[in-house]
């Protein structure tokens, strides 16, 4: 809750402006770093798990140490070691990595989740190598390091020290408490709070009942960013919900479940999120299945959510489905962007440039964002980052699919089902795992205990429990 609140307080309207991507990795450290020193406090010294935990346990505390001192050098030019620019990106970077992979025994991770770290690797590597080439003063040098610091930690080491089940707790909770902030609107009219507003932003009409309803934001600049929040709220209440009622509990413990549930929907109705309400089927759609069929049914919903998805854009895209004139889609954007990437292929690609001033030859001079996190990434980190990206993506729902046909539980299926949305989302936004916004930290979190999130050995009680 705490590393979301920073991402989302760092680009709230009237916010604290000193709240920046380097906070926002501060908070995903501290967080990871009370968890590691608890579990080494915690563990009997006398049982090691493994002839190599002892080393391991050490050089980890080392790199911590290190990777701290990096984060306070990082406020201004420069990291602070001794060495030239290219070597001291090279070892933050190691350092970076190095500390991701102990965070386990490494002789324990699966084929898979190597597979993860390599992506991770990769895709922050080549933009470690860009900003090389960026003024040392500027704070886009610094920028490969923060946002592969909230990546590489938040999807590998951070999930290893927690449960799947204490995650969707907190995003329910959370989601709730920003929907709940945001109602009085609708009763007092736009307010501001410490500084902060809240605000609408635009309206719909429900089709058939021909009824306005004003969006609202909440503390977010942009309606979709307080969607995607939402969105995972909605599907981890569903899933609390459901765990509740299987455990058979006394009938008054579902009270705060449907509470949350219900505040969660009604706030994914408020934000219009126009994209989500496409995706959110295919999330719940996993999740369903499980509890109406069972694991054996997950795979052939995971499947069948993508050729949902697929079937839908082509329907748009090609007339067969209409839709009215006023409501956009996103291949206008899209088109261009892949025009841009065929015609310059490039292995590494053009580095922190701004992805719609790049492909406005192809857009006829509008600056347009691809809203496409792949396409993006393709832009920016080039064939071999946008291939590595996209391998992420399919890697962790392989992962997913694994854990969710083994683990005991429905918290599995509830992390792979948020797995399914927000890979299926990032065809339609660019907000990206290699960022620092609200939106990246939580998919980061999403694929990290996707991924590693049954790994863990300490803290892995459930809240509920």
């Amino acid at each position: 809750m705490a590393v979301l609140g920073v991402a989302v307080l760092g680009a709230a309207p009237g916010g604290p402006e000193w709240i920046g991507p380097r906070q926002v990795a501060s908070g995903m450290m501290l967080l990871t770093s009370a968890l590691v020193v608890g579990h080494i406090l915690l563990t009997d010294w006398t049982d090691f798990e493994s002839d190599l935990d002892p080393y391991r346990y050490s050089v980890q505390v080392l790199l911590l140490f290190v990777l701290f001192l990096i984060l306070s050098q990082s406020a201004t030019a420069g990291y602070g070691l001794v060495f030239d620019r290219a070597t001291s990106s090279l070892v933050v970077f190691l350092v970076l990595i190095g500390f991701c992979v102990l965070a386990n025994d490494p002789r324990r991770y699966s084929s898979l989740q190597w597979l993860v770290i390599g992506c991770i690797a990769t895709v922050a590597g080549i933009f470690f190598y860009h900003a090389l080439s960026i003024s040392i003063t500027s704070s886009q040098a610094r920028q490969p390091f923060w946002y592969g610091t909230i990546m590489a930690v938040g999807i590998v080491a951070l999930p290893q020290y927690l449960s799947r089940e204490q995650f969707l707790w907190a995003v329910n909770r959370f989601s709730a408490g920003l929907v709940i902030l945001a109602l009085p609107i609708y009763v007092i009219g736009e307010y501001t709070l410490f500084g902060m507003s809240f605000t609408f932003h635009g309206a719909y009409t429900i089709p058939v009942l021909d009824v306005e309803v004003r969006a609202t934001r909440s503390l977010f600049v942009n309606r979709n960013a307080f969607a995607v929040v939402v969105f995972a709220g909605l599907v981890c209440a569903v899933a609390e919900f459901h765990q509740t009622v299987v455990r058979e509990r006394p009938r008054w413990t579902l009270f705060v479940p449907v509470l949350l549930l219900g505040v969660n929907a009604a706030g994914l109705a408020l934000s219009y999120g126009r994209a989500l309400w496409v995706i959110t089927p295919m999330a719940l759609g996993v999740y369903v299945a499980y509890m109406v069929f069972g694991r054996s049914a997950v795979p052939i919903a995971v499947v069948g959510g993508f050729v949902y998805l697929v079937s839908g854009i082509a329907a748009v895209h090609t007339g067969f489905l209409w839709l009215p004139e006023d409501i956009p889609t996103r291949a206008d954007r899209w088109y261009p962007a892949v025009a841009a990437i065929l015609e310059q292929p490039s292995l590494l690609g053009a580095g922190f440039v701004d992805p719609g001033a790049y492909i406005a030859p192809y857009q006829g001079g509008a600056e347009w964002s691809p809203h496409n996190s792949y396409l993006t990434v393709a832009i920016r980190a080039g064939l071999l980052g946008g291939a590595a990206y996209a391998m992420l993506m399919a890697s962790s729902l392989l992962a997913g699919l694994r854990e969710g046909r083994e683990a005991e539980g429905g918290a599995s299926v509830a992390a792979l089902a948020l797995g399914v949305g927000f890979t299926a989302h990032q065809q339609f936004e660019a907000y990206r795992l290699f960022n620092w916004s609200s939106s990246s930290v939580l998919a980061v979190l999403v694929f990290g205990f996707l991924v590693f999130g049954g790994m863990q050995t300490m803290f892995s009680t459930s809240p509920s429990e």
